[in-house]
């Protein structure tokens, strides 16, 4: 009876001291979760402020192709030739090009228009996926381009998102900051990030994008200024 009364104290002994270590463990814990809530939110504030404090105003899309090198071709071939518009583009650099310009592409069994120009999506919303032009069957290894003005009234680096199948490249003023290449089988979307080391006044950006396989898309976001996509991958 002596024995069953000791242990009887020595468990209310120690439960209440077990359960205090236990609430200043979730006491911790919940103090860890909110200073990282914390300091995630100053991040995005000061992120969101200095995209506002730039004034940056993001021009219309335009886009040209798409380009093949031959009936079937190689995705690292197409890649690394410099289609028409992109000599113009990086010849161009800083400058305007000259969007109603025109090219004759080479002409493939099944295509029946070889003329390639810039042609204007307003209707593009940066933050979602659009469907870039394709060619005739098989519509493998073509190369597209995209091109659009970021105007900042003041210099600054912001980060942008891109997502995008396949092989991709970015320049901005005729200089390249950015290549991504996800050789695969099927269609594979990735989601990356680039910054935009951003001049005052008007900004060039070119983004080069060669599919391996034939429906291919494109995303473009800058977070705090447009809609962003990050959530959905």
């Amino acid at each position: 009876m002596l024995r069953l009364f000791l242990a009887f104290s020595l468990v209310i002994l120690v439960v209440p001291a077990d359960r205090a270590d236990a609430d200043d463990v979730d006491q911790a814990w919940q103090q860890l979760v909110r200073q990282s809530q914390a300091a995630r939110q100053a991040r995005e504030k000061a992120a969101r402020e200095h995209v506002q404090q730039a004034r940056i105003t993001l021009g219309t899309w335009y886009c040209v192709g798409p380009f093949r090198m031959a009936a079937h071709g190689i995705i690292t071939e197409s890649f690394a030739t410099e289609f028409p518009p992109e000599k113009q583009a990086l010849t161009a650099g800083r400058e305007p090009i000259e969007l109603s310009r025109t090219w004759e592409t080479k002409k493939f069994p099944g295509m029946r228009d070889t003329t390639r120009r810039w042609v204007e999506h307003p209707e593009w919303i940066d933050g979602y996926r659009h469907q870039l032009p394709i060619g005739p069957p098989p519509s493998r290894n073509e190369t597209v381009y995209l091109y659009r003005t970021i105007t900042a009234e003041r210099a600054c680096s912001v980060l942008a998102e891109v997502l995008a199948e396949s092989y991709t490249r970015v320049w901005l003023n005729g200089r390249p900051i950015a290549e991504h290449r996800i050789a695969s089988r099927g269609s594979i979307v990735r989601h990356w990030h680039v910054t935009l080391d951003l001049l005052p006044g008007e900004n060039r950006l070119l983004i080069k994008n060669t599919s391996e396989y034939s429906a291919h898309t494109l995303a473009f976001s800058i977070p705090h200024l447009t809609p962003s996509f990050a959530k959905y991958e």
